[in-house]
């Protein structure tokens, strides 16, 4: 793995980190993820210490127990990449989430400290290969409209990336004023 791997979701700045979930309360995946947000990252590799910068414009939709998360993401190399992902709630707090390169359904859960997901994606890595990494992100709450992510990245049992990430959801902008009287 000479070139950092293409890494799809989730991952961030370490300064953030600090805080607990009990600070900004509890994440509700359905509520958080709910419209424009934008996502800033390192994925760093772990086998020669090579880091990628990465920008996520995201855009989150839910229609009762199912939810749609589109991320476009952009890495600091100039690579480009588009995934989609599909959520099904499945039980209090318990999610499985889809997405085309996953290669079985990813565990969502929701606890006190945040949402924990773990699944496998098939990654490509240089030159032309492509590995079932598996993934362990954790998601924590730092205020109402900002999570970080840390994410663990494997193969065969042996640590190959580290993902920090920041999310935040984006404010609409005020109504322009129609400029009638009312």
């Amino acid at each position: 793995m000479t070139r950092l791997l293409a890494i799809p979701m989730l991952a961030g700045l370490t300064t953030i980190a600090t805080a607990t979930a009990g600070e900004a309360g509890p994440l509700s995946l359905q509520s958080f993820f709910q419209g424009p947000l934008t996502a800033r990252g390192t994925v760093e590799n772990l086998r020669d210490g090579t880091k990628r910068d990465f920008v996520i414009e995201m855009v989150a939709s839910w229609t009762g127990p199912n939810g749609t998360l589109v991320e476009d993401v952009a890495y600091s190399d100039g690579e480009r990449e588009r995934k989609v992902w599909h959520f099904e709630k499945v039980g209090d707090g318990r999610f499985v989430g889809r997405r085309e390169d996953v290669a079985e359904d990813a565990e969502v859960t929701e606890d006190r400290e945040g949402v924990h997901m773990v699944y496998k994606a098939k990654t490509r890595v240089p030159p032309g290969l492509s590995l079932n990494l598996s993934f362990d992100d954790r998601l924590t709450p730092v205020s109402p409209g900002h999570v970080v992510v840390r994410s663990n990245v494997t193969y065969l049992f042996v640590d190959a990336a580290k993902i920090d990430m920041e999310i935040v959801k984006k404010v609409a902008p005020p109504a322009k004023p129609s400029g009638k009287a009312p």
